[in-house]
């Protein structure tokens, strides 16, 4: 038995992985009891009559393994760490809990053992994690507990495949108890269980808690199985849930439920030996009642751990100083394709980044990518960079497990509009790793993914979902633009962020070249930058005070100055434009210093509602900016098509620009 896992007492006639079982059954019980008295808040699923199933898995691992688990995860948390203390104070809601409280119930991590309340969105995640103990050569292994109605969901599939094709040493275990909440498996379920593993090649074994010795055996040769291959495996382990799915939904029968409890067998060993068993039992409740007792003593967590969370090292500290740039003040690459600068910023990170790896469909060579963003990366380093299978939502699932693991994984979605098939590891994991886990944990994930449309490719390849992504919380989003060294924004990430980071790279910049800056009038202009690593830039004109300011970003910069351009040169009016490299969060200091007029708008390539534009305004709005006109530039709402004209008039030019700030001008 591991060295952490705490001990249970010798009590002879009763073997321990029996005595480990019945310990977690009376915690339950009692954590049901507690909820339904009104003594803690939310929630609670147990796995009362599954108790087998987590002991005979858990009690196998080793220091470097790592367990993952659902909203059913109390008895796989018990099993592998013996942990009352934690689990009552956690569900409680006082500072002895695992997680402060702030997890709760489903959102358990401690010593290798994390769970998530997200069906299926936890397999991915933990692929991730043994995938890096295979690249580390760590000899460990990764278990992953599921449900039988965790079948339903998509990300399952695309993590056996993966898991499969790339060899990962990863055993999941489907428990398998005939009914999903209130749904039994019969209305939901085409097929068998076994087959659908077996058809991706995956060792596979079925077994029963109702016998329960054969299962203890089964377990551990289906652990072996991966360490010493380093291969996957399934093991189907059917069993009964003798309670309701969570506090008191059960819509079963209950003549079926008494028939599961006259069979379980802790149960019908309390039946053949009634005084043992009993004995055993007080134990157990002693112990159950000491840990309730010390997590019920302990303080709760300040609120103020909440509502203050520390800021990221790579924004910008309030009053940092602004100087003096050029856009063509590079050091290396000046001129070059912006493409080629990003190709070159992620070859800097792999060379001097040994935790960095690249992850994404189609990026190796010889193809290197949709955009040929990674060109030449696999080639200079071997095993670092992965093509994926056409699997979103698994590849980021794959590199939030990386992350966990301490490695700095960049993703690469292919289109930006394809984000979407992987929100739910966005937002439901990596956006909430760190602050669920009460910082246990942390997810270092980098995606990257080109944005935007004026490239002909219609409806669903040509979107700006930047508010969308902006809207998460728990992300930091930043946008490139040609007038600044890709490397720099990606050297700052690395080290700067423990968190995830969204970075949105406009297409049209990838042929536009390093500091590009349109008309030749802006030799007339000076540019500065805040002193952030993920800098606030504005243009002024040199010699006169301008007229209204153009607050954008990313792909829009060349829209913006090509507009300021033709606003001086026809109408002679002076824009200084405003630029934010991070979306999320803004940089409210920056952009208050930044804006000197008091006729702003704002310009970006997707729909005005809800977005960017709207919360740069309000910032200012909050920040006690003199606003006497403001207004948004923006696209039009609805889909973008693929003919030229009809693209055209959708997306911001600069000639709308330009209309939109005359209109406004000549407002009365």
């Amino acid at each position: 038995m591991p060295a952490y896992l705490n001990p249970l007492p010798d009590f002879p006639g009763i073997a321990e992985p029996v005595r480990r079982a019945v310990l977690i059954r009376r915690a339950e019980e009692k954590l049901l009891e507690i909820v339904r008295s009104g003594q803690a808040h939310g929630t609670l699923h147990a796995c009362i009559g599954q108790e087998l199933s987590a002991v005979a898995f858990c009690t196998l691992l080793a220091p470097g393994d790592v367990i993952f688990s659902n909203h059913r995860c109390h008895g796989h948390f018990l099993a592998f760490t013996g942990d009352l203390e934690g689990l009552f104070g956690e569900v409680l809601g006082t500072t002895a809990g695992v997680c402060a409280g702030i997890g709760g119930s489903q959102h358990l991590c401690q010593g290798g053992f994390y769970s998530n309340g997200i069906q299926g969105g936890i397999l991915p995640v933990a692929a991730g994690m043994a995938l890096a103990a295979k690249m580390r050569a760590a000899n460990s292994v990764g278990v992953v507990f599921m449900g039988d109605g965790t079948l339903g969901q998509g990300v399952v599939y695309e993590t056996f495949n993966i898991i499969s094709k790339w060899q990962i040493p990863l055993l999941v275990v489907c428990e398998d108890n005939g009914w999903a909440q209130s749904t039994p498996k019969t209305a939901t379920l085409a097929g068998d269980i076994t087959a659908r593993a077996s058809a991706f090649g995956m060792r596979v074994s079925e077994d029963s808690t109702a016998d329960w010795p054969l299962l203890l055996e089964n377990a551990r040769a289906s652990v072996d199985f991966v360490r010493s291959t380093g291969l996957p495996a399934f093991h189907l382990v059917r069993t009964s849930r003798l309670c309701a799915h969570s506090r008191s939904d059960d819509c079963r029968d209950p003549g079926e439920v008494d028939r599961c409890c006259q069979a379980d067998p802790i149960n019908l060993m309390a039946g053949d030996d009634r005084g043992a068993l009993r004995k055993w039992t007080a134990i157990c409740d002693a112990m159950v009642e000491q840990a309730l007792d010390t997590a019920r003593r302990a303080p709760v967590l300040d609120a103020s751990a909440l509502s203050n969370p520390p800021r990221p090292r790579g924004h910008a500290p309030s009053g940092s100083q602004w100087t003096a740039f050029s856009p063509g003040d590079f050091s290396a690459g000046c001129g070059e394709r912006y493409g080629v600068r990003i190709n070159a910023a992620l070859d800097g990170l792999l060379s001097r980044r040994p935790e960095v790896v690249l992850l994404g469909e189609d990026i190796v060579d010889p193809y290197g990518g949709a955009f040929k963003i990674t060109a030449g990366l696999s080639t200079r380093h071997p095993g670092r960079v992965l093509s994926t299978p056409i699997s979103e939502a698994a590849m980021t699932g794959l590199a939030n497990g990386l992350a966990l693991a301490g490695l700095r994984p960049v993703v690469e979605i292919m289109f930006g509009d394809f984000v979407t098939l992987a929100m739910d590891q966005l937002v439901n994991h990596a956006a909430k790793f760190s602050g669920m886990y009460h910082g246990k944990a942390s997810c270092p994930l980098i995606m990257r993914m080109p944005m935007g449309g004026h490239r002909g490719y219609g409806p669903t390849h040509s979107q700006t979902l930047d508010k969308l992504l902006a809207g998460i919380d728990g992300v930091t989003v930043l946008a490139l633009n040609t007038l600044l060294e890709p490397s720099e924004i990606y050297d700052s990430v690395a080290a700067n962020e423990s968190g995830p980071v969204l970075v949105i790279e406009n297409k049209t910049d990838y042929t536009r070249r390093l500091g590009h800056v349109a008309p030749s009038m802006f030799a007339n202009y000076r540019f500065t930058r805040s002193g952030a690593p993920y800098p606030t830039l504005r243009a002024q004109p040199a010699a006169t005070p301008p007229d209204a300011t153009l607050v954008t970003y990313g792909g829009a910069v060349a829209t913006a100055f090509e507009a300021a351009g033709i606003l001086f040169q026809e109408h002679e009016i002076l824009l200084e434009v405003v630029v934010p490299t991070s979306l999320r969060p803004l940089d409210a200091d920056s952009l208050i210093r930044a804006v000197s007029t008091a006729r702003v708008f704002t310009l970006e390539e997707g729909s005005a509602p809800m977005g960017i534009g709207a919360e740069i305004l309000a910032i200012l709005a909050e920040k006690g900016a003199r606003l006497e006109k403001v207004g948004r530039i923006a696209a039009r709402e609805g889909i973008i098509p693929a003919a030229r004209h009809l693209e055209h008039f959708v997306l911001p030019s600069p000639r709308t620009v330009v209309d939109r700030i005359l209109e406004a001008f000549h407002e009365r």
